[in-house]
């Protein structure tokens, strides 16, 4: 196949395999899985269409990589991808085992019981404050009874969901929406770590090939070839970074609005720091253009920005996300979903084109 068609197989398969848990949970929840799909794009968005169209890029790249690899780049290539689709697995085993889970995971119907009445009272006192001609002191009230309301819930939540601790626990208390949830961990792992051990042998590549010792005509040749691919290879790990803004917001929602649940998350810091670390890395190698360093570089200023938001002004984010919530479907997959998608995908014609 030609690259082209690499890209577009690898694209379609992804996110025909990622469409399984958006399908899963609407099996689960039926309606009420449009808000909790909305509000969860690490799985509502990141998933289904961003992680697609990076894989894409990423099998063009390596299509057109291949052929130049030598006999022993391959075998390293191959040895590198398996080091890191291990440690991926270990980090999906940590992940499930850190609670308060998403409450459609669970067989029960408590948890969602749960959040859906927190929440019922959480949209009205939002509301107050931001709609209503609250004086200044019923406004202080309803501020602090929205702080306790908080603690309170995620206190029961952790009881309510607590994390699957084994895998036997998974199988025993997890619906199946929580068994598509690994499943589609498990492919975003391993394709982040074919995306990453591409990236070191790439940047092996392009500290070789621009050696000046050792800098012979094909070598330059070669070096030629690489510096076209890294816009490419940088473009592919600045969509997967956009995972970071996205799950920040999937875990302050089910957090009921706040960072609660975030600090016991040990896997989103590491995989925060191992990322900021890898990206700076393979930037000062690969010296990519400033299109794959700002696709790069936006996610985690929008991570940042959110960030400062939500911990500086809690109750008109909170307002924000409660508006958010009510925006209809169809809209909401025209403005955000569409919109958002057709940037990005002309962002991936013009740099891979």
């Amino acid at each position: 196949m030609t690259p082209d068609l690499w890209f577009v197989a690898v694209a379609v398969l992804a996110f025909a395999l990622m469409m399984i848990f958006p399908l899963a949970l609407w099996g689960r929840c039926g309606g009420a899985a449009h808000r909790l799909l909305k509000n969860d794009p690490a799985f509502g968005f990141f998933t289904p269409l961003v992680f697609p169209l990076a894989m894409g890029v990423l099998a063009k790249t390596a299509a057109t990589g291949w052929p130049a690899l030598s006999d022993r780049q391959q075998p390293a290539l191959i040895g590198v991808f398996v080091v890191f689709a291990l440690l991926a697995t270990l980090l999906i085993h940590a992940d499930m085992k850190i609670g308060p889970l998403e409450p459609y995971m669970l067989r029960s119907d408590d948890a969602l019981v749960h959040e859906a009445e927190v929440r019922g009272k959480l949209r009205t006192l939002y509301r107050e404050i931001h709609t209503g001609d609250l004086p200044a002191d019923q406004r202080k009230i309803a501020t602090d009874e929205i702080g306790g309301l908080q603690r309170a819930a995620h206190e029961r939540s952790r009881e309510l969901a607590a994390g699957f601790g084994s895998w036997r626990d998974l199988r025993k208390r997890g619906a199946g929406v929580a068994f598509a949830q690994v499943f589609v961990n498990c492919i975003v792992a391993t394709g982040c770590a074919a995306l990453f051990a591409w990236l070191l042998i790439a940047a092996y590549r392009a500290l070789i090939a621009t050696t000046p010792e050792k800098l012979t005509d094909a070598l330059r040749n070669e070096a030629i070839a690489i510096a076209a691919a890294n816009d490419a290879n940088m473009l592919c790990v600045g969509l997967l970074m956009l995972w970071f803004p996205l799950r920040l917001y999937s875990e302050w929602y089910t957090g009921f609005y706040t960072f609660r649940g975030l600090r016991e998350y040990v896997t989103f810091w590491f995989l925060s720091v191992v990322a900021v670390v890898g990206v700076l890395l393979i930037a000062i190698i690969l010296k990519p253009g400033a299109l794959g360093l700002g696709m790069t570089a936006f996610g985690t200023t929008v991570m940042i920005v959110f960030g400062l938001f939500a911990k500086l002004k809690p109750e008109l984010v909170g307002y924000a996300a409660v508006v958010f919530e009510e925006m209809p479907l169809v809209p909401y997959l025209l403005t955000l979903i569409l919109g958002l998608f057709a940037v990005m995908l002309a962002i991936v014609v013009a740099v891979t084109t």
